[in-house]
């Protein structure tokens, strides 16, 4: 069976969904009677001159992402294997393209549906994610994000899998020389340290890390995207900027070291559709504090710490401090408590489950 992975594009610099896609593949790559290859061409940007047409056509998104909806789909037609496997759910777009009786599409959020109120943007998500109700079946990252798509979308239920994520093994507790080498080279200081790793989307509800620095003793350590000008302008309000500490995006060997060297990983968002962060940081053995909403409580278990209101900051001061406070004895057992958790999110799992969803697609065929 002739599998084909289609990726992200890297120049949108979507970490999560790249490392979705490879991580996949690789365990895929062991299984028998399969063979499987990454589709992710390289995709030169259309002139400024022709983007500079949008503003005068109904569509502009169109004109505004042209890698994406015009171009992806023209090279995908070529690559089709017996089984199409669009890892992304907002390139679902691309199935009208290929033939939909032998596409899956991966589905882990849609949060624009709940928060998003611009309607052009919108207009450009609704068309990113169209294909959903004409591939052939769809793998849910969690059972909330399939409660989502029957919701939104009207989605039969019998057409959804769910398929939990993994963490791959690198996600380790570090050694003291790797810590101190990772400190250095971020220039991450010492003291106590708060972490949110990801994007700044007003979903992931960091204004209320932000307005309870003042209150604790400890940086905040960003990776992924910078905070937002309104963000900063929380910082600067506050006084608190010399508390942040922004590391951009990092190599895929370092990540593990940055969750050991912090004391938490923050996680209050508004929502999320798997929350890969949570089990990379247990994996590492760093307690989660977050909210207990979309799939957090499932990806957390009974080990994160919960916000009953995430958007309290004195509840989130509290916990923080509760978890910094604690003895090193109460520490080692959250940790080993966390790593043991963590070990039930597999990617060979996730592959096998994801194998069989393949076979029962060919047989009907």
């Amino acid at each position: 069976m002739k599998v084909t992975l289609y990726e992200v594009l890297k120049s949108e610099g979507w970490v999560s969904m790249e490392r979705y896609a490879e991580s996949l593949n690789h365990e895929l790559f062991k299984l028998p009677d399969l063979k499987t290859s990454l589709f992710c061409p390289e995709i030169k940007n259309l002139p400024i001159s022709l983007k500079s047409l949008a503003r005068f056509t109904p569509t502009p998104w169109l004109f505004a992402y042209p890698e994406r909806f015009i171009l992806y789909p023209l090279k995908a037609q070529s690559a089709q294997g017996d089984i199409n496997h669009i890892t992304d759910h907002s390139y679902s777009h691309v199935v009208h393209w290929l033939d939909p009786k032998r596409t899956i599409v991966s589905c882990h959020d849609l949060i624009p549906l709940r928060f998003e109120q611009d309607k052009l943007t919108l207009k450009i998500y609704m068309q990113a994610i169209s294909g959903l109700r004409k591939c052939a079946f769809i793998i849910a990252s969690s059972e909330s994000t399939k409660k989502d798509l029957i919701e939104f979308l009207n989605i039969p239920p019998e057409k959804i899998e769910v398929n939990l994520l993994g963490v791959e093994s690198r996600f380790k507790p570090s050694l003291v020389e790797e810590k101190r080498d990772i400190k250095n080279k971020y220039g991450i200081p010492d003291g106590k340290i708060l972490l949110q790793v990801g994007s700044s989307q007003s979903s992931k509800n960091i204004e209320v890390i932000l307005n309870a620095l003042s209150e604790i003793d400890a940086t905040f350590i960003k990776v992924g995207a910078d905070l937002t000008r309104e963000q900063r302008k929380i910082l600067e309000k506050n006084r608190v900027t010399n508390k942040y500490k922004y590391i951009g995006k990092v190599p895929d060997w370092d990540l593990p070291v940055i969750y050991s060297i912090a004391d938490i990983l923050l996680m209050p968002s508004f929502y999320e559709g798997f929350g890969l962060p949570v089990i990379e940081s247990f994996s590492c053995g760093t307690p989660v504090i977050c909210s207990k909403k979309g799939s957090l409580p499932e990806v957390g278990g009974d080990l994160a710490v919960y916000l009953k209101d995430e958007t309290d900051q004195e509840e989130l001061i509290c916990a923080v401090r509760e978890i910094l406070s604690l003895s090193v004895v109460a520490k080692d057992k959250i940790a080993g408590e966390a790593m043991k958790w963590a070990k039930s999110f597999s990617w060979a799992k996730n592959a096998e489950k994801t194998h069989l969803i393949y076979k029962d697609l060919m047989a009907k065929l």
